[in-house]
């Protein structure tokens, strides 16, 4: 029988710790899925320094010119007749920038909160390098 001075007590947890404890309990701030978050936070606060969408159905949503201008994944900028690859016009940023961006609030919300509880989960099965790549080289 434990008594209250316990660590794992849950009479002494906060509510940050209970919600690390039942959303994600393999979630640690050392991790690739922690260091992808901040980057898709810093990826969206950028595109919002640029300029917010006017948009009565869009919550905090950057505008699609900044969005293109970052690396948005549109499939005529991708590959085109009219235009050459990418790589040769010199706009190799976009292999890789597309998996941060996002369209508006909700939508990095509801992204992070999945890839914290699910990618945890499976960079603690598969191992960080995988998780790191299936991230950056699957999106």
């Amino acid at each position: 029988m434990g008594n209250a001075s316990d660590p794992g007590d849950p009479r002494k947890e906060n509510f940050c710790k209970f919600l690390q404890n039942f959303c994600c309990p393999m979630f640690v701030f050392t991790s690739v899925i922690f260091f992808v978050s901040i980057v898709d936070v810093i990826m969206y606060c950028v595109s919002l320094g640029f300029g917010i969408q006017r948009s009565p159905t869009e919550l905090l949503a950057p505008k699609f010119d900044t969005l293109n201008m970052l690396g948005m994944k549109v499939n005529k900028y991708i590959i085109s007749y009219q235009n050459p690859y990418l790589m040769q016009r010199g706009q190799v940023w976009r292999f890789i920038t597309f998996a941060f961006l996002h369209a508006n609030f909700v939508h990095i919300v509801v992204n992070l909160f999945s890839q914290i509880i699910i990618g945890s989960f499976m960079e603690h099965a598969i191992g960080s390098l995988r998780i790191g790549c299936l991230y950056l080289f699957t999106a």
